[in-house]
């Protein structure tokens, strides 16, 4: 069964690159018996390509993929000093035990940076970062950022993960897209900083960078949520995307090869 449909909004992608043609751009084959969603943002000529539109308007828990805007208010409040800034791990706050007990989460098990943690998706750093910023302080950011319905108000120390902070697939993309264009109230070098943290791929031609998420929206049933958001650099030229799959754990890992697929179907990336 096809599950996704392919929404335009205003004109086709163009630039300097090559883009292949509406009818060359179904990538229902990625998503064959799986729900989920994507959305890509070309501002070069403010056009919006959606997947599975209204599931693409739905809002889900961020899972790690708050780890983006997290990161920022740290560094642009001053409570982190850098990339560099660690924070001791605490194992007996912060035991091995449950779902992250096998690998590949084995190197959250010792002291953290900012750049380890963010890259790696260490989420007892990012408890830790939660608690020396505080509810009021974090309040005050995410309604400045505008991200997502702002909800903290299930605890400050796992608000983002299958709780009260929620954000669709739109916002994700429409964040990254306010942050890459100074837009958002935050210091550049804190931007500047979290990119190239997030960098995942650099060629002759592209610069690509994403941060996943995931975690189980239904632990009983066993349903899981597998986020993939980010941007690709072709020179001058950017363009923002957000995924989300939902199925077994197991999707997890298929969540950066689909977008990768999809991305290099559409030409932008090789």
């Amino acid at each position: 069964m096809r599950l996704l449909s392919l929404i335009f909004l205003g004109t086709m992608l163009m630039s300097a690159m090559t883009v292949r043609a509406q009818e060359d751009l179904d990538q229902s084959d990625h998503f064959d018996g799986i729900e989920g969603t994507f959305v890509l943002y070309d501002p070069q000529t403010d056009t919006t390509i959606r997947y599975n539109e209204e599931r693409a308007a739905q809002r889900f828990s961020p899972f790690s993929t708050y780890k983006v805007p997290h990161a920022l208010i740290g560094l642009d409040s001053g409570v982190l000093s850098g990339p560099e800034h660690e924070i001791i791990w605490n194992s007996e706050k912060y035991p091995r035990q449950g779902w992250w007990s096998e690998e590949p989460f084995q190197n959250w098990d010792e002291d953290q940076t900012l750049a380890t943690a963010l890259r790696d998706s260490v989420v007892w750093y990012f408890r830790e970062l939660a608690k020396m910023l505080g509810p009021e302080r974090t309040q005050e950011y995410l309604d400045a950022l505008d991200y997502g319905n702002r909800d903290i108000s299930s605890g400050i120390d796992g608000y983002w993960l299958n709780r009260s902070l929620q954000i669709s697939a739109d916002e994700e993309v429409d964040f990254l897209w306010r942050m890459l264009n100074g837009e958002l109230d935050i210091a550049p070098e804190a931007v500047q900083t979290v990119k190239d943290i997030i960098q995942q791929e650099e060629t002759d031609t592209y610069r690509f960078y994403g941060k996943t998420g995931g975690g189980y929206i239904n632990e009983v049933s066993g349903l899981y949520l597998g986020w993939f958001m980010g941007f690709v650099e072709r020179g001058e030229d950017v363009y923002v995307f957000a995924l989300h799959i939902e199925g077994s754990d197991a999707l997890s890992s298929q969540r950066i090869a689909c977008t990768r697929a999809i991305l290099a179907d559409m030409g932008l990336r090789d």
